[in-house]
């Protein structure tokens, strides 16, 4: 099982190379402490465009909570904390704890495009038995996983997450699959299950 710890917020005016380099030394910090692997973005498309993210993977909660805790008494994180607080840099709005429940999450690959679904907990099943049936469409170059909140303030979401290596890639899965008879296909009997909320697009920074 994979868990992502995820933060993201917006750059106060003129402060954008701020956040990053602050985030890119976050980003270390939890590497040292555990993290498998851990990718700083920029949100260029959809929903909170603009925004910077941080994402940092485990491979269980309490190896997430170890690091969490052991950051705290880190005297790298204690002299980041105090360079953000005398230099503040960004708005915090996002700081969730979620879990792969289907598919290979890959923070390495170059493009994350997110289609966020809210739906009743009882579909979830469901749900995830369709993402077996993206694989069997999806193109070669494109990786999908199926993402869950663990702790989050809306508990009723599932992220379907698409990974690419570039913005070009990303685009020829967007035309050549997703506009396919068999995935509108599947479009359609998702909405059925929930609502598609938003559409999000990253790339690393």
């Amino acid at each position: 099982m994979s868990v992502i710890y995820h933060v993201s917020g917006k750059p106060l005016p003129g402060k954008q190379k701020s956040m990053l380099s602050q985030f890119r030394t976050g980003a270390g910090i939890m590497s040292r402490l555990g993290s498998l692997e851990t990718r700083v973005h920029n949100i260029v498309m959809g929903n909170a465009a603009g925004n910077i993210g941080l994402a940092c993977k485990f491979n269980s909660f309490a190896n997430t909570m170890k690091a969490l805790a052991d950051r705290e008494s880190d005297p790298h994180w204690q002299e980041l904390m105090e360079t953000m607080r005398s230099n503040s840099s960004m708005e915090l709005s996002v700081r969730n704890l979620l879990r792969v429940a289907s598919g290979e999450l890959d923070l390495s690959a170059k493009v994350h495009h997110i289609r966020t679904y809210s739906m009743k907990r009882d579909h979830l099943p469901q749900a995830l038995e369709m993402f077996k049936e993206i694989e069997e469409i999806k193109d070669e170059n494109t990786k999908v996983a199926a993402i869950v909140p663990s702790v989050s303030a809306d508990m009723s979401l599932l992220h379907a997450l698409y990974q690419n290596n570039s913005l070009e890639e990303a685009g020829n899965a967007m035309d050549e699959v997703g506009m396919s008879e068999a995935f509108q296909k599947l479009v359609i009997r998702a909405s059925q299950l929930g609502t598609l909320e938003k559409s999000t697009i990253t790339v690393i920074a």
